[in-house]
C-alpha cells in the first residue's frame, strides 16, 4: 500500500551500497567534470540540450524539479486507499504510529504483526519516534485498504478501544487539486511499470534498483550521488539525492538525463504519475456508537461524512 516509500527506503540504500562496492570500498568518488561522451541527440539530450547548456544553473533547475517530487512523495498513495467522500485537503502521511491494513495483513511502521501484538508494536514505534526527536508522537493512524473485510477492521478497532486508545486518525485518499509533476519520459516510465506489474513490493524495489543501475552512465559523479545518501536517515534521503543527482549529472555533462530522471522519479512518485494523495482526519472510536454498515472498509468509508468520525465504530 506504500510502494513509494518502500522504494525510497529500499532502492536508495541498495544502489548506494552497490555504488560503494563498485568504487573501491566506499572511497569518495571524484565529482569534478567527467568525460563520458556527448549526450545523444533528441530525447536523451534532455532539458540541457534544449536550454543550450549543462551548467550550474541547469543543475539547480534539476534539483528544484526533484525537490518538488520529494515534497509530494509524502502524500502519494495507491488507489487501494478509499477516497474520503467529503473531499478534505491532502496532508502528509504520519511518520510514526502508522498502522497499515490490507486483507490478511497488519503492519505497524515496517513490521508485520498480529492483532494481539498491535498495542505492543505501537508502543515500540512510539519509542523509536522519541529517539528520532518526535516527542509528540503519541497517537495512532490507520491506513486501510478498501477491500479489507469488515471483521478484520472491527478486530483492530476493538483492540485499540480496549487498550484505552480510542483517539487517532484515519489516512484516506483524495484526488489532487493541482496538476502533479509528470515524468520526463512517459514511455520509459510506462515500460518500467509493465516490468513491475506482477512483482510483490520487495521485488519491485529490487527490479527498480537494477533498472537504475543498468541505465546509469559510467560516471563517478552519478554513482556517488547514491552512495552518499545510503546511510543517511530516511527523512533526509530525498533532498540529499536531489542535490547529488543534479550535481552528478552536471559533472558528467548531463548524459541520459531524461532516462535517469524518469527512473529516479519512480522512486519518489511511483511507476505511474500519482492519481491520489493522502489526507489525515481525526477519529474517535466509540463502542457505544451505532456500528457503520458495509462488508469491506471501502464500503464503510463510502457511507461516512466528517461528522461520523467523532463517534466511529465497526463491529
Amino acid at each position: 500500500m506504500l510502494p513509494v516509500r518502500t522504494l525510497a527506503l529500499v532502492v536508495v540504500p541498495w544502489l548506494g551500497l552497490a555504488s560503494l562496492a563498485c568504487s573501491g570500498e566506499g572511497k569518495v568518488a571524484d565529482t569534478g567534470p567527467q568525460d563520458v561522451g556527448q549526450p545523444s541527440p533528441g530525447k536523451e539530450a534532455g532539458a540541457a540540450g534544449a536550454a543550450g547548456g549543462c551548467d550550474a544553473a541547469h543543475g539547480n533547475a534539476i534539483e528544484q524539479e526533484m525537490l518538488g517530487w520529494c515534497e509530494l512523495s509524502e502524500r502519494v498513495v495507491s488507489d487501494e486507499v478509499p477516497l474520503a467522500p467529503w473531499k478534505p485537503a491532502s496532508a502528509n502521511k504520519p511518520s510514526s504510529g502508522l498502522i497499515e491494513m490490507r486483507p490478511g495483513s497488519l503492519q505497524v511502521g515496517w513490521r508485520e504483526t498480529a492483532v494481539g501484538g498491535l498495542v505492543g508494536q505501537l508502543e515500540e514505534d512510539r519509542e523509536f519516534a522519541k529517539m528520532r526527536g518526535e516527542l509528540g508522537a503519541t497517537r495512532w493512524s490507520l491506513m486501510i485498504g478498501g477491500d479489507t473485510p469488515r471483521a478484520e477492521v472491527a478486530a483492530v478497532f476493538r483492540t485499540l478501544a480496549d487498550a484505552g486508545q480510542p483517539k487517532g486518525s484515519l489516512v484516506l485518499s483524495v484526488e489532487p487539486s493541482d496538476p502533479v509533476p509528470q515524468p520526463r519520459d512517459p514511455e520509459r516510465l510506462a515500460a518500467l511499470h509493465t516490468k513491475l506489474a506482477d512483482a510483490d513490493p520487495s521485488e519491485r524495489a529490487m527490479l527498480t534498483a537494477r533498472e537504475i543501475q543498468a541505465a546509469m552512465p559510467p560516471c563517478p559523479g552519478l554513482t556517488h550521488a547514491f552512495s552518499a545518501v545510503a546511510t543517511t536517515s530516511p527523512d533526509q534521503r530525498c533532498a540529499l539525492l536531489a542535490r547529488g543527482i543534479s550535481e552528478g549529472l552536471v559533472s558528467c555533462r548531463c548524459p541520459k538525463e531524461d532516462e535517469m530522471l524518469t527512473l529516479v522519479y519512480s522512486i519518489s512518485m511511483g511507476s505511474t504519475p500519482p492519481e491520489r494523495l493522502t489526507t489525515v482526519v481525526p477519529v474517535v472510536l466509540d463502542p457505544a456508537a451505532a456500528p457503520r454498515s458495509g462488508a469491506t472498509w471501502g464500503e464503510i468509508v463510502a457511507g461516512l461524512d466528517q461528522g461520523a468520525l467523532q463517534t466511529l465504530w465497526v463491529d
